[in-house]
């Protein structure tokens, strides 16, 4: 588990892995942070980890874009 909080945006951010997001414990400690923050101008976002390889989804990502950019490319004229 990482907790950042940012002041600017008054957001405590809480990164779980997917163990952590199934882990008793943890659950514990959201509540308590949920609880702390409550009735606060401060938000909690949880994140949690997927189960997707993350260097095959940035890849796929960046050819997918690097596909539109050469369509509009082509679009346009260049």
């Amino acid at each position: 588990m990482l907790i950042e909080s940012n002041e600017q945006f008054k957001c405590v951010s809480v990164w779980l892995t997917k163990a952590e997001g199934n882990d008793e414990a943890v659950k514990a400690k959201l509540e308590e942070i949920f609880a702390k923050y409550k009735g606060t101008k401060w938000k909690v976002a949880v994140m949690y980890s997927g189960n997707e390889d993350l260097y095959d989804m940035a890849e796929g990502l960046v050819m997918h874009n690097k596909d539109l950019a050469e369509r509009d490319d082509k679009a346009i004229g260049f």
